[in-house]
This record gives structure tokens, sequence and C-alpha cells, in this order.
């Protein structure tokens, strides 16, 4: 599935706003450990920004995603404490 990744993330990243498409990021964060760290590095700061959403089950969904890429992609924790 790696060899994939550069061809998926375009659509990853801009279908970010879409809860399937963090749940598939949260998939592939845990899954795919420090093969992901790129793409989630990218992804990161995206979806520390979709955190202002409305809705509390996609709030909780992104924050998952977000709590994974600090665990297994080494994200900078202090980015989304600020």
């Amino acid at each position: 599935f790696i060899p994939f990744l550069p061809k998926i993330y375009p659509e990853l990243s801009k279908n970010l706003s879409n809860i399937n498409c963090i749940h598939c990021c949260i998939s592939l964060s845990f899954h795919l450990r420090n093969d992901f760290t790129e793409f989630a590095s990218n992804l990161y700061p995206s979806a520390i920004h979709l955190l202002s959403s409305e809705d509390p089950q996609f709030f909780k969904t992104t924050l998952k995603f977000i709590s994974f890429a600090i665990l297994y992609q080494n994200q900078n924790a202090e980015l989304f404490i600020e």
C-alpha cells in the first residue's frame, strides 16, 4: 500500500473536510506509522484548522487524527496546543 500513498495523498488533502476521509487518515496513521509521516506532516496543519467545526462528531474524529499524528508520526504537539 505504501507505493500508492503519493497517488492517494491529493485526494486525502482535497477531501479532508469529509469525516470519512479523516477516518481513512486515522487508519493510515495507525497502520503505516513512520511510512505515513511525510503525508501526515502536510495533513496535520490542515486538520488543526478544521477543529473549528460545529459538528461534535467531526470534531472528535479530527481530534483523534491529530492525536494519532502526534503519537505515531511525531508531529509537533506545540502547533496543536497553540
